[in-house]
């Protein structure tokens, strides 16, 4: 059978199977094979502080038929770096990094190359001081039904159009630029700019009261890759009180929320300001009423947690309290939290809070500072409903009489627990370790540590 005398809602599931490079070679071929693989090419489109970006975004929105298709948003949050674009002997430096082995020219190449990254950085300066990116995305907003998805991508993300601008220069985001001797005048400006995106997406759906998203998700960078972007921060949160509205109305919306926080300290005297930020985030999480699956992760997890918050929060209390408060999420399903360490109490609360609703569980990388894992384990069979329940490299801060943080790092790695709840041939529920992991069950007495 020709393709032509397919359904075209047959020939659009068959395109989604594409990626773009393909998509893009399809439309090509005839009229009907453009406009049937249009719908998966602008499901997904992408939205960034530079000016070509900009303009392929508007471009989309304007268009009568490809804004209908538009889904999801993908937000490029990686920035360009005050500190190379405005030092070349810096930005040179770099280029000698390991990290920048693939950005090495000849001196004439560098050196206009060092401009042209000067002239992105001056555009995504005049783009973020200007509030085009606001009034864009509101623009656009509003004449794009179906969106329903928002992501936050730490980035580089390009568009085609700008693959030659690009070409070359020193990609945008961290860790390309470090900051070692910097003053925190120096930081607080660095902060405005990676937490400025955010801003502004959350700013204009709640502007126009956008009711569609529903799923709102910050991306990781990827693993083992130099190019780092510019991780989400826990100062996105620091949102001006008479913006918290429209905080509050996209939250309120949301069924999916996963959240990647990287934790910073702007300095000695901004330690504090960690728990400052997380006040607005536990106010947009107290009223996320519709939500389903909430998956959030503290970045920079270390198995000693007075290495990994120490600055920031003791390390023999709870991080839960703090960052999520005490929510109630009435249709919650899914619960994924990584990257804390909190009482055995407060987890076994939380679950039990949710015990009508949820059914998929996942603690990774993290640690208890009071009870057992194992009783958690208890609380989860118990349950009638859960039906997935993981554990991945957690611990607990005292095995027997001996302190985790005093451990070595064999001993450490050997008092941390992976497992998983599996349905056994009789039945009935148990909670399996997973290979090389020790056993949940393992009481800690037995072992005759000092």
């Amino acid at each position: 059978m020709s393709f032509v005398l397919l359904p075209a809602e047959l020939l659009i599931e068959i395109f989604t199977y594409l990626d773009c490079v393909g998509l893009k070679s399809i439309r090509l071929v005839c009229r009907l094979f453009a406009e049937t693989s249009s719908p998966t090419l602008f499901e997904r489109v992408l939205v960034a502080p530079r000016y070509k970006a900009l303009g392929a975004f508007q471009t989309i929105s304007q268009h009568p038929t490809y804004q209908r298709y538009v889904k999801e948003l993908i937000y490029d949050g990686s920035v360009y770096d005050k500190g190379l674009a405005t030092n070349e002997p810096v930005y040179m430096g770099h280029l000698e990094r390991d990290v920048a082995s693939a950005y090495r020219l000849d001196s004439w190449g560098r050196r206009s190359r060092f401009k042209k990254y000067q002239q992105l950085y001056n555009e995504q300066e005049d783009i973020r001081a200007s509030g085009i990116l606001f009034h864009t995305l509101v623009r656009a907003l509003e004449v794009m039904p179906n969106v329903h998805s928002i992501v936050y991508s730490p980035g580089p993300r390009n568009v085609p159009i700008e693959s030659k601008d690009l070409k070359d220069i020193l990609p945008r985001g961290d860790p390309h630029f470090t900051r070692p001797n910097a003053s925190i005048e120096d930081y607080a400006s660095y902060i405005e700019r990676v937490q400025h995106g955010f801003h502004v997406l959350i700013g204009a759906l709640g502007s126009i009261k956008y009711p569609g998203i529903r799923s709102f998700r910050v991306d990781v960078p990827t693993p083992n890759s130099s190019l780092r972007g510019t991780e989400l921060t826990d100062y996105v949160f620091a949102i001006p009180g008479n913006q918290l509205s429209a905080g509050i109305h996209v939250f309120s919306h949301l069924q999916f929320l996963t959240l990647q926080i990287k934790l910073i300290a702007a300095g000695d005297h901004m330690t504090s300001d960690v728990t400052v930020n997380f006040v607005t985030l536990r106010a947009l999480l107290r009223h996320a009423r519709q939500v389903e699956n909430v998956s959030i992760y503290l970045r920079e997890w270390n198995l000693d947690p007075r290495r990994m918050y120490g600055a920031w929060f003791n390390p023999d209390s709870s991080i839960i309290p703090i960052a999520l408060g005490s929510p109630t999420w009435p249709r919650l399903r899914s619960l994924r939290l990584g990257g804390m360490h909190a009482y055995a109490g407060e987890v076994s609360r939380l679950i039990s809070r949710h015990g009508q609703t949820l059914v998929e569980l996942e603690f990774a990388f993290f640690s208890l500072t009071s009870g057992l894992w194992v009783d958690i384990v208890r609380t989860v069979l118990q349950s009638i409903r859960i039906e997935k329940f993981q554990l991945l490299h957690v611990n607990e801060s005292m095995i027997g009489n001996t302190a985790f943080r005093n451990m070595s790092i064999d001993e450490r790695n050997d008092w941390t627990y992976s497992g998983i709840m599996i349905l056994n041939s009789y039945g009935s529920r148990e909670f399996l370790p997973t290979a090389g992991s020790r056993s949940v069950y393992t009481h800690p007495s037995d072992l005759f540590l000092d």
